[in-house]
């Protein structure tokens, strides 16, 4: 009996460590730090007519690995980001912000493992270095 009452336990332990597919993945880049703006309040903070979303309103979800087109880089730290209906991707370049896709599609960034460096996809052309980047209203 006692056999059986610690199978039954060893399985349900297996399950608290899976991870619920609504869930941000945690970021696994090393040299490449987080992008998405930490400052960011919230939908209507600090207004209603000026803000920008937290990484889980949006959400941000970082994966790494081989990034073939463009950046061709074999170990790469990698955000697409999609901004929700009612925001837009906002680029921080350190020379003010820039728009993202001017299509409204999602926004393509990646960052060399080598080099720790973020890059931007915007309309088909690289941009760098970035600093961060927000979902914003307006």
């Amino acid at each position: 009996m006692f056999l059986l009452t610690a199978n039954v336990l060893l399985i349900i332990l297996g399950y608290v460590d899976a991870c619920v597919p609504t869930q941000n993945v945690v970021h696994t880049c090393s040299a490449c730090a987080p992008i998405y703006d930490a400052t960011c309040q919230g939908e209507n903070l600090p207004s209603s007519s000026m803000y920008c979303l937290t990484d889980d309103e949006v959400p941000v979800t970082y994966t790494r690995g081989f990034c073939s087109t463009p950046c061709l880089s074999p170990d790469a730290c990698m955000l697409s980001l999609d901004c929700p209906s009612g925001t837009a991707a906002r680029i921080d370049s350190g020379s003010g912000d820039m728009n993202g896709n001017s299509d409204g599609s999602a926004t393509f960034l990646y960052c060399d493992e080598g080099t720790g460096s973020w890059n931007a996809i915007i309309d088909g052309s690289t941009t760098s270095p970035i600093l961060k980047v927000a979902c914003r209203y307006p």
